[in-house]
């Protein structure tokens, strides 16, 4: 695949796969599992692994009568998403491998600065410009607060999580790659 180049994690850039949700939809005591912000709580599960559907049953309670239903995204705005990500990339002129954009979430492969705080400023910035392509059908708060920052160890590691975020098709997200996408740009 081309995309990872080895020693490319020296300052300034490297890769990471950045998850980020939308607003309310992945809570303390959610049943698929859960870590507390500051990870006071801990279920025993986790997405793949569920824990017990009693456990935290209280907390989901509480927060499910506290919270806003989750935002949701159709199709519609899950395009108009991906398709303001792509630009906000080719602006940034940072490196976009892959993206998809579920009906709850957003993954992406990129390349970006080694810096976890400036990615972490750039995401917010993204976020921004997608929340603000679906203002019309969604006003207000799309996102949950912060994202998932997983910086690339390796070649297997890449192509792992490409493959992973390609495989987003299957739920119906939306989906784009560079590699399949750009006739620029050719698999070696």
């Amino acid at each position: 695949m081309r995309g990872y180049v080895p020693g490319m994690d020296e300052l300034p850039f490297r890769w990471y796969h950045i998850t980020f949700g939308t607003h309310n939809s992945w809570l303390p005591g959610d049943a698929r599992g859960f870590r507390s912000r500051d990870h006071d709580i801990h279920s025993t599960g986790d997405h793949r692994h569920p824990p017990p559907p009693l456990e935290h049953e209280a907390l989901r309670m509480y927060q499910r009568d506290k919270t806003t239903p989750a935002i949701t995204l159709d199709e519609q705005a899950r395009t108009q998403i991906g398709l303001s990500i792509i630009s906000h990339f080719q602006l940034l002129r940072q490196r976009l491998l892959a993206l998809a954009v579920a009906s709850w979430h957003v993954h992406l492969l990129a390349r970006m600065s080694a810096d976890s705080c400036v990615v972490k400023s750039d995401i917010g910035r993204i976020k921004r410009t997608a929340s603000l392509a679906v203002n019309e059908t969604l006003p207000g708060r799309v996102w949950a607060r912060g994202c998932g920052l997983a910086p690339i160890r390796d070649e297997a590691h890449q192509r792992h999580a490409y493959h992973y975020i390609l495989a987003h098709r299957l739920e119906k997200a939306w989906v784009w790659s560079e590699l399949e996408n750009d006739e620029n740009i050719k698999p070696e």
